[in-house]
């Protein structure tokens, strides 16, 4: 009885301690996903590289957030190419990913795209 009750929990020791690794298999690092962020800031107008917002950070001080998507659901509600739109007040759900890519000399850059997905006027 007592030898059966070890190799029980031998075997559920080396389960766990098997599964807890598994992700050391795996690349893990090229899987990026992200949970949904949530921003309060301002529209401050569109320019070629995203749609840029600015808000307040921790210390009270104004920064500007660039978002490089928009989702089309999004953009069929709001027209942010519409200057009408500058000064609003929004809260801005977004998810951020990161692209990696590799130049012409083999180094390796990584890219963050923030995407906005959902958008509320305050």
């Amino acid at each position: 009885m007592k030898t059966k009750f070890l190799i029980i929990v031998s075997v559920v020791a080396l389960l766990f301690f098997s599964l807890s690794s598994f992700n050391t298999f795996l690349d893990i690092t090229d899987i990026n996903v992200h949970d949904d962020l949530v921003l309060k800031g301002t529209y401050d107008g569109h320019e070629d590289y995203g749609y840029n917002f600015i808000y307040l950070d921790g210390e009270g001080e104004e920064k500007t957030f660039t978002f490089q998507d928009v989702k089309a659901s999004v953009l069929e509600k709001f027209n942010l190419d519409d200057e009408v739109l500058i000064k609003t007040k929004f809260k801005i759900t977004y998810t951020t990913t990161v692209e990696k890519s590799i130049d012409e000399d083999g180094n390796e850059s990584e890219d963050e795209i923030n995407t906005i997905i959902k958008l509320e006027k305050q």
